[in-house]
């Protein structure tokens, strides 16, 4: 545990076949460890938002990729068999991106066989357990799992940084939380040192 910070960010929704929902974020339907809400700088105006309470599809912005922001606080797990409960009782942030609309593939509809799920606005606090299906559902249409490399914006070649382009939200977001809590942390540490 020597990281002040660790943070995970994953894609929601099965739009990432290369790193599930539940692998991402390492969620586990036999878990009941807490997640709790945690409020989404808005990068524009530096103002503060319950990631949880803005819009239908509870994203901190309009134009937010980011559907969710949870954390689960450190606790003195030894030894356990689930790994996805040792791994929360490290201490994580964990952001979950709906990136379905920046997939540049038409989504197939799914009228029969799904429902849309919503995440519960006023919920401040969930289980491991009930991420799961909030997370990991279809919803009314299934996009085509390439949400791996569009979360990352993955630009190795022309072709991919054309095909991934509307992922850049999601890493202009990172980028902006890792300079935020490095300079916190900094003036953390400088005030220790006084």
């Amino acid at each position: 545990q020597r990281f002040r910070k660790r943070i995970a960010y994953a894609n929601a929704f099965s739009t990432d076949f290369q790193v599930p929902t539940t692998t991402g974020a390492f969620l586990s339907t036999s878990s009941s460890y807490p997640h709790k809400v945690v409020e989404r700088r808005n990068i524009d105006d530096s103002t503060t938002t319950s990631s949880s309470s803005s819009s239908s599809s509870s994203s901190s912005s309009p134009s937010s990729p980011i559907v969710l922001t949870v954390e689960t606080e450190p606790s003195d797990i030894q030894e356990t068999a689930d790994l996805s409960l040792f791994l929360d009782s490290m201490g994580w942030t964990k952001v979950f991106c709906d990136v379905r609309e920046s997939i540049p593939l038409p989504a197939i509809p799914l009228p029969f066989f799904s429902e849309q799920r919503e995440i519960p606005k006023d919920q401040r606090t969930f289980r491991s357990q009930e991420l799961v299906p909030l997370l990991t559902s279809f919803g009314t249409k299934w996009s085509i799992p390439f949400g791996h490399t569009v979360m990352v914006a993955n630009s190795k070649s022309p072709g991919y940084a054309e095909f991934n382009a509307r992922g850049r939200p999601v890493m202009d977001r990172l980028a902006h939380d890792m300079i935020h809590d490095i300079l916190r942390l900094s003036k953390v540490t400088c005030d220790d040192s006084v």
